[in-house]
């Protein structure tokens, strides 16, 4: 419950600094008039943040960034959202932490 509210508390210090509209003409710039480019490259990055980073405070903060510049450029949100949710399971998959504690909690069969 902490975690989401911290996520929470770092998305409106984003918010409220303007550091997500700083952001959104430099992602517009960067992709041009590409707004699948745009969605696979967050994508990519979410999943390779998410190698090494979990939790809901995390998808939060990342959110506050990911999906305006996906929105900014065109993409409807009943796309971005899956797209962004997409890219947090592809990076959970091999999460190494994760792995470590499923791991040595899932039992080994005695022979």
């Amino acid at each position: 419950m902490i975690i989401i509210v911290f996520g929470a508390w770092f998305a409106q210090v984003l918010i409220q600094n303007r550091h997500c509209r700083k952001r959104d003409p430099l992602g517009r710039r960067m992709a041009g008039d590409r707004p699948l480019a745009t969605a696979m490259t967050i994508t990519l990055v979410t999943a390779l943040l998410f190698t090494s980073m979990y939790g809901v405070g995390a998808a939060i903060a990342i959110g506050v960034i990911a999906l305006p510049i996906m929105i900014s450029q065109g993409i409807p949100p009943y796309v971005a959202a899956p797209v962004f949710t997409m890219g947090i399971g592809a990076g959970t998959f091999i999460n190494l932490v994760q792995f470590g504690h499923v791991s040595k909690t899932v039992s080994r069969p005695q022979v």
